[in-house]
This record gives C-alpha cells, sequence and structure tokens, in this order.
C-alpha cells in the first residue's frame, strides 16, 4: 500500500496542474508585439509590471484544488498502509 501511494504521487506530481499563463510560446508574444502601436505597447508594459492576476483562472483554481485533495487522498493511503505493516509488526512481535 505504501508502494501505490508513493507510485500515485509520482504520478500526481508528472501531471500537475499548470496555468495556461505558464504555457505561452515566445514565439507568439513576439508576433503579436510586432503589430503593437507604440501607446499599446506603454499600455502594455504599464499592465505587465503589475504582473498576472492568477485568481482570475478559474479552471487553473479548481484543477489545483482537485491537485490538493487527490494528494490528501495519497497521504492518506501512504498512513494506511504504514499503520499496516505497524500493526503486523506488532502482531508478529507479540506471538
Amino acid at each position: 500500500m505504501v508502494v501505490t501511494a508513493l507510485a500515485a504521487e509520482a504520478c500526481l506530481l508528472i501531471a500537475r496542474p499548470t496555468s495556461r499563463f505558464d504555457v505561452v510560446d515566445p514565439e507568439v508574444i513576439r508576433q503579436a508585439a510586432k503589430t503593437f502601436t507604440p501607446s499599446h505597447t506603454w499600455d502594455m508594459w504599464e499592465l505587465m509590471k503589475k504582473g498576472l492576476d492568477r485568481r482570475t483562472d478559474q479552471e487553473y483554481a479548481a484543477a489545483v484544488d482537485r491537485f490538493h485533495m487527490r494528494q490528501v487522498a495519497v497521504g492518506l493511503l501512504a498512513l494506511a498502509g504504514i499503520a499496516m505493516v505497524a500493526a503486523s509488526a506488532l502482531g508478529a512481535r507479540h506471538k
């Protein structure tokens, strides 16, 4: 059970959610920037100085919540496995 929990945690970490803001192709940004007027470039600069508000990405927030719930489930599975190993070790010692 502990090995299963470790494998599940490894799978979770490999497939953890990523924000759509984190997977932007730099070439797309370059192509878009070539079409900007000077005033639009300045407006974008001012906006980017503030940074991205990740709270507006509801899909990512929901994926992170599901990820955390799965991590808790895997942790409970690992604890159950450790408890079973401890119980069997104690049971074998008392015989």
